[in-house]
């Protein structure tokens, strides 16, 4: 799967690299109030996309990394749980608080 971009965002799926801009979103007190406990280890955290590569190969599951039109990157999104008969799907996503505010301002 390529990358997607439309209106100035581009959406990367997650690779090895993106291992800490993802523990540092996960474990920012103020970011994840509402998501498991994630414990502050790059390790664990590069197995565990290890692990979600397999899943995307096999297309159960997409995790992507958002990046903002300066290169930066500002979200996570994950699509899982796929249910075709019902035709559902479940997306959770994390954002920083730089777009945040800025979709404030707007």
């Amino acid at each position: 799967m390529e990358n997607y971009k439309k209106y100035d965002i581009e959406l990367s799926l997650v690779t090895e690299e993106d291992a800490q801009f993802i523990l540092d979103l996960r474990t920012d007190a103020s970011k994840s109030r509402f998501i498991s406990k994630t414990d502050y280890n790059i390790d664990v955290q590069k197995n565990w996309i290890k692990e979600y590569k397999k899943r995307e190969k096999v297309g159960v599951e997409f995790y992507f990394i958002a990046i903002d039109n300066t290169g930066q990157k500002f979200a996570t999104y994950r699509l899982y749980n796929f249910d075709p008969i019902k035709n559902e799907i479940e997306i959770g996503s994390l954002f920083r608080n730089q777009i945040i505010r800025m979709l404030q301002i707007l």
